[in-house]
């Protein structure tokens, strides 16, 4: 009899869950990796911070003044970043071409070069400007004249873009004018980027309302389709192309242009508590 009671009791207490595991989603986790999260591709725009701690003595170009003085033109390349030292020759000049276009861009920074060497007349400064760092990296012409040539190369490379640039964190509010009722919501993280001209964003929800969740992100992202259809083509893309998927209880949208690994990120945050 004592055998029987004995089973009975460790037979409930399996059936009922006791005593396993539970899994939960670690979002602090989960908004530390996501934010630091890069694909293997220069980030431009942090170039001048990364290279230099005091930019007051430098000139960074803009993509006219950079045409300008290279000679190229705006459908010849994807990016560019320039920037030349006012008190020495030190110089920094990373493009990224047009695939069609390489050889004639590469021709016209030859040329720049050429004539900046010809206009020098202190020969020191010449030198520096013949043994200027070129290197092919990916799609992207690197040139480099002045001190610490390797050191800044090292630099500009490990200049990755963020798979969630600029990031800021919405709060409660936000989901409340997205028509969410806050009261079932059990957790949540919601991102959306800070610079303008980008979509790149998150949610990641665990509400006891899945429904009345899935019709207000619905919505939400309809109406950001309608803003971006006609305003830039990419963006768009990256919102029709966004990532909806779910872990445990959590509802997961996802719109960068690595959703895939941004999910897998997510998912091995996904422990056991």
């Amino acid at each position: 009899m004592k055998k029987i009671t004995i089973f009975f009791l460790l037979f409930s207490f399996l059936f009922t869950g006791c005593g396993t595991k539970q899994k939960d989603l670690d979002l602090d986790q989960v908004k530390r990796e996501l934010n630091d999260l890069v694909i293997d591709e220069i980030d431009y725009d942090s170039l001048a911070k990364n290279l230099e701690d005091d930019l007051s003595e430098f000139t960074i170009y803009s993509q006219e003044e950079a045409e300008n003085i290279l000679g190229i033109q705006n459908n010849e390349y994807h990016k560019i970043f320039f920037c030349t030292s006012n008190t020495s020759p030190q110089t920094y000049l990373v493009i990224e071409p047009v695939s069609d276009y390489k050889e004639q861009v590469e021709d016209k920074i030859t040329t720049y070069w050429f004539n900046r060497y010809q206009n020098e007349s202190n020969e020191e400064i010449k030198q520096i400007y013949t043994n200027r760092l070129e290197q092919e990296y990916g799609n992207h012409f690197i040139y480099i004249a002045g001190t610490d040539a390797v050191e800044k190369l090292d630099q500009i490379k490990e200049t990755k873009q963020k798979v969630f640039p600029d990031m800021i964190f919405l709060e409660k509010t936000d989901l409340e004018k997205m028509n969410i009722n806050v009261s079932k919501v059990n957790g949540f993280l919601f991102a959306v980027t800070n610079k303008l001209d980008t979509v790149e964003q998150f949610l990641i929800i665990d509400s006891k309302d899945e429904q009345e969740v899935e019709n207000a992100v619905h919505n939400y992202f309809e109406n950001l389709e309608t803003e971006w259809k006609d305003k830039d083509e990419i963006q768009y893309q990256l919102l029709k192309n966004r990532k909806e998927t779910k872990i445990g209880n959590y509802l997961i949208y996802l719109v960068s242009r690595e959703n895939e690994k941004a999910y897998q990120i997510i998912a091995s945050c996904y422990d056991d508590v």
